[in-house]
């Protein structure tokens, strides 16, 4: 279906706006050379691909895993947890050592409570709080992360998603790292978006139009949100209404991007969320 499409606006054009201006997609030569391959060719396309490096942990798992599917004999090296502040962590033989040259590294409990490297926990989920090397002090990146061990004495972690992504509409804090593990229990990681609604108050799961959910998929992602006992509460309060369910034309993720971009957030810094940022009317 996507292949398809993408023949179509290379050989018809189609504009995009992209503010300051637009951008004019028109190449009928290379849809005439694209055309004899197959959707899932990619041999063709790149003959020399072996291996590909992309993120692949928090909200971001599942896409990877689609796309590994759609890459056989094609090694798939999820990165570690880069972020404009500094590198944190890099993959290393199967592991995603901390970067320890590259700052100051402090940690905090998910009690908040402040958390030195060397007392570190296996399994725990701890924040990181930064010092880099042009400066900037003690900064927290709102990022959790699960030590998965150790390389040698240096850990191992993989980062769980953003600790600042919250929504609250009526006190129920929903964080995204609990939002994508709900996802992931029900089947649908990285395949749906859950967006807060404000009036009147409930959420609202965008799906892609290729998944096929289970039945009852409501009840289960209903029954998946009130573990947070904030929510379960809201929604005996009648403070919230039920989880709705929608699959959309585009992919969920998608929708959210282009919400964000017009709320003039600049596209670039959008990252791959199973919370949408901002709040549907």
């Amino acid at each position: 279906r996507d292949w398809d499409k993408l023949l179509d606006i290379l050989k018809v054009g189609k504009t995009y706006s992209f503010p300051p201006g637009d951008l004019c997609i028109y190449k009928p030569d290379l849809a005439a050379a694209l055309e004899p391959l197959e959707n899932d060719a990619y041999h063709r396309i790149w003959p020399q691909l072996r291996h590909v490096s992309t993120w692949a942990d928090g909200h971001a798992s599942g896409p990877a895993e689609h796309l590994l599917a759609r890459l056989p004999g094609i090694h798939l090296e999820p990165k570690g947890l880069l972020c404009t502040e500094g590198v944190v962590s890099f993959p290393y033989r199967g592991h995603w050592p901390l970067a320890l040259n590259c700052g100051y590294f402090e940690f905090e409990d998910e009690q908040g409570n402040e958390v030195p490297l060397q007392d570190l926990e296996v399994g725990k989920n701890y924040g990181v709080i930064l010092t880099n090397m042009g400066g900037l002090y003690r900064y927290r990146l709102h990022d959790w992360i699960r030590l998965e061990g150790f390389l040698n004495k240096t850990p191992s972690i993989r980062f769980l998603g953003k600790k600042d992504c919250v929504s609250d509409l009526v006190g129920e804090k929903l964080n995204e790292v609990f939002v994508d593990q709900c996802l992931k229990a029900i089947g649908i990681s990285g395949r749906g978006l859950l967006f807060p609604v404000r009036t009147p108050p409930h959420y609202r799961l965008l799906l892609d139009p290729e998944v096929h959910s289970p039945a009852n998929l409501a009840i289960a992602l209903e029954n998946a949100l009130a573990q947070n006992p904030h929510y379960a509460y809201a929604r005996q309060l009648g403070q919230l209404g039920p989880v709705q369910v929608f699959w959309t034309n585009r992919n969920p993720i998608q929708t959210d991007f282009a919400l964000a971009h017009s709320g003039a957030a600049p596209l670039s810094t959008q990252k791959v969320l199973g919370l949408a940022r901002l709040v549907s009317h």
